[in-house]
């Protein structure tokens, strides 16, 4: 069967809801019916509209969402389901049960109304196959879209599967769907197997939720038919979005994502025996048929073990900027062997012997903790310059783009070759022009203008294109920085912001050069912007969001971890106490912005304030180091960031935004907009900060009124799209 026959019918929010774990609120399901279609599902299965007056108003919103995926419900074959059915506006209908000619009667209502309409049975592999043929061939004769073949009980075989989807396709002239429980765990090969018969569709759901032991997940599924054929898979489905899924609906029903689980589980990508490290290292496809770059992840080559080899302690201290010797290699290797039959040997324990062969080689440009992060060290120490191409194994490498460099990503393996070779593959990308017109407000920074930006474009709005930033003049390096390094959010291969005034020609693009998508931004009517949980390009003007409280502020990161993002959180705390309900962490971005701060006393005003001073580096932004989030923890955050888990745990919660909004919260306990705060005489400042505090819950309510709070703005979103305002 040609592989771009079949469909996928998604029924977390159908079959899912029957886990006996879950609970899906009006907002839950919109965040997971726009996930779902931003991963390229066919369909979405909801649950029947007649189960309960909130299923009916939740088909209704799903329904009205601007969805690529058609939307279906399920029913009883009675005329009352069938016309509420109909009344919610959905795409099509799946008819479960029916006889004679109230199954005529149901089809042909459903079909005059413009629906498509399938019939199921129940457990079509312990009936006699004689009647379901008999029963599928007359639904079909009745004109139904699909007649679907149910593993209720999750007893089916591959090789039936296969044999009753060959036998059905020689009676029936529709399409053919399959829904297959996973009690004996062979739905996802059930699936294949049937599709690879003559079936058309097949349903799953996120990490395969559902009755008992669930159905065909959705992440397997997509693995298994990714082993057919790569290539048509990725044209057809956005992977990177299968792990921000099986996150989201794993925190929605309080399950963890299974460490073994398809492409996300923990251990997915991890490799450790010698020989197989080794084959990785040389060819990824030796021990992986999933390329890991493909779903967004990367893989780890584990090598503080007895098993380990050369090659990967070589991959290791490649990843940490060292070079080694043949002699010097097999010596480290032999001590990692050593230590490792002592006892297990961590990853610090490894990098500690990694430190002590630094040391022995005399190695002097050698960044360890407390420097830094890599991108900000990159730009300052004078490593990127105008013109050159960089590739880092870090997604924000874009960052280089400040100075006029060509800065990528790129997976571990990628950037090995490069360090070997010299040089590297690039297809080269489209260009997207962004110009700023105006001149920002107080209180707007460039942080909002790349926001705006986000939310203009969506996460995968500048796929693989390179962005340009025009009308930003002598913008300062830290501004420029903030601007390249999130273009990585839209999916852009490389942002580069145009020189100042004074650069040469050739740093400037060519006359008349064509651009595959232009935008302008209008700073001068600007608002802050704030992303929403859990995307970074569900993004609204401040003034939808005003109210909702924190319990976390984070002030640092490769974005906002400066001199002068701390100078402008310094503007609104100086002289006054963050709220006693809120923890302030402050992380510069490297040790030169952190000795600059210590040095004109912003980092004693902001102490003073009752911040929690990090030594320089990424700090709790990728949720490993000091400051990560407790469960149901809300966070207001300058980072680039904010997809469940981040930070920390995955049922907290993280609002993005400029340094000022996030002094504001620190200072409030709220999001507030940061203008009044900063034109405001000390008494005007005094009362705006007391009114705001008392209006804030206590902090046992707080997180339960966060977590109302970014729900509703999360519906509202959902329901007015990206880019329309949102009303408070």
């Amino acid at each position: 069967m040609p592989i771009e026959r079949f469909a996928i019918i998604d029924s977390t929010l159908r079959e899912g809801e029957q886990f006996s774990n879950a609970h899906f609120t009006t907002a839950d399901k919109i965040a997971i019916a726009r996930l779902l279609d931003d991963f390229g599902v066919e369909y979405i299965e909801l649950t029947s509209p007649v189960a309960s007056p909130q299923s009916f108003e939740d088909c209704r919103t799903i329904a009205a969402l601007p969805l690529r995926a058609k939307v279906l419900t399920h029913i009883r074959c009675h005329m009352d389901d069938a016309r509420v059915a109909v009344e919610t506006c959905v795409d099509g209908i799946d008819i479960l049960f029916g006889t004679s000619s109230y199954l005529r009667e149901v089809i042909a209502f459903i079909r005059d109304h413009g629906k498509e309409v399938r019939f199921s049975s129940e457990d079509s592999f312990r009936s006699t196959e004689g009647d379901l043929l008999k029963v599928y061939t007359a639904v079909d004769r009745m004109g139904v879209n699909r007649v679907g073949v149910a593993d209720t009980v999750g007893i089916a075989t591959p090789r039936q599967c296969y044999a009753l989807a060959v036998e059905l396709r020689h009676h029936v002239s529709c399409d053919i769907e399959f829904h297959g429980h996973n009690d004996t765990g062979c739905a996802i090969a059930n699936s294949h197997a049937i599709l690879e018969g003559g079936a058309t569709h097949v349903d799953t759901s996120v990490l395969g939720i559902g009755e008992r032991n669930g159905i065909t997940p959705l992440g397997g599924f997509v693995a298994r038919m990714y082993a057919d054929d790569p290539a048509a898979i990725r044209t057809k489905y956005d992977l990177r979005k299968l792990r921000e899924l099986d996150e989201l609906v794993a925190s929605l029903v309080g399950i963890e994502i299974p460490y073994n689980n398809f492409v996300t589980g923990r251990y997915a990508f991890h490799h450790k025996a010698g020989m197989h490290t080794k084959a990785i290292y040389l060819n990824p496809n030796s021990y992986e048929i999933l390329d890991p770059a493909d779903f967004g992840l990367a893989r780890t080559i584990n090598v503080a073990h007895r098993l380990t080899g050369k090659h990967a302690i070589n991959h290791r201290a490649k990843e940490l900027g060292l070079e080694f010797g043949e002699d010097e290699l097999k010596k480290v290797t032999r001590r990692i062997k050593t230590l490792a039959d002592a006892g297990p040997l961590s990853m610090d324990q490894l990098d500690s012997l990694l430190r002590e062969w630094v040391r022995e080689q005399g190695i002097a440009t050698f960044y360890d903790a407390g420097e830094g992060v890599c991108h900000q060290i990159m730009v300052e120490e004078g490593y990127c310059e105008p013109g050159t191409v960089i590739v880092g194994s870090d997604s924000h490498s874009n960052s280089y783009g400040a100075v006029g460099a060509f800065g990528a990503g790129m997976g571990s393996t990628d950037v090995a070759v490069a360090l070997a070779l010299g040089r590297t593959w690039l297809r080269v990308p489209e260009s997207i022009k962004v110009t700023f017109a105006g001149t920002p407000r107080k209180g707007v920074t460039m942080k909002d203008a790349i926001m705006r930006v986000v939310r203009e474009l969506g996460t995968d709005g500048a796929r693989y294109a390179c962005v340009e930033f025009h009308g930003v003049g002598a913008l300062p390096q830290g501004d420029r920085i903030t601007l390249a390094g999130m273009t990585t959010e839209m999916g852009a291969k490389a942002g580069i912001v145009v020189g100042t005034p004074e650069a040469p020609d050739w740093l400037f693009p060519d006359p008349g050069a064509s651009y595959a998508n232009e935008l302008t931004i209008d700073l001068s009517t600007l608002e802050p912007q704030i992303a929403i949980p859990p995307r970074v390009d569900q993004v609204v003007d401040v003034s939808a969001a005003i109210g909702q409280p924190v319990d976390v502020v984070f002030l640092g990161s490769c974005t906002n971890g400066r001199l002068a993002d701390m100078h402008q959180a310094a503007a609104v705390l100086r002289g006054r106490r963050v709220a006693p309900e809120v923890r302030l962490e402050v992380v510069p971005s490297s040790r030169r912005q952190f000795e600059d701060a210590m040095a004109d006393g912003t980092l004693l005003a902001l102490s003073a304030a009752g911040a929690v001073i990090g030594s320089s580096g990424c700090g709790p932004c990728l949720g490993r180091t000091g400051g990560v989030l407790a469960g149901q923890e809300i966070c207001f955050s300058t980072a680039n960031r904010n997809y469940r888990g981040r930070m920390g745990s995955p049922e907290a919660a993280i609002f993005l935004g400029s340094p000022y909004v996030a002094a504001v919260a620190a200072l409030t306990g709220v999001i507030d907009d940061p203008r009044p705060y900063l034109e405001a005489s000390d008494a005007e400042l005094d009362a705006l900060v007391a009114r705001r505090r008392a209006e804030r819950p206590g902090r046992g309510a707080a997180s339960a009124r966060s977590g109302e709070r970014s729900r509703e703005l999360a519906l509202a979103w959902g329901r007015r799209g990206p880019i329309a305002e949102i009303d408070d």
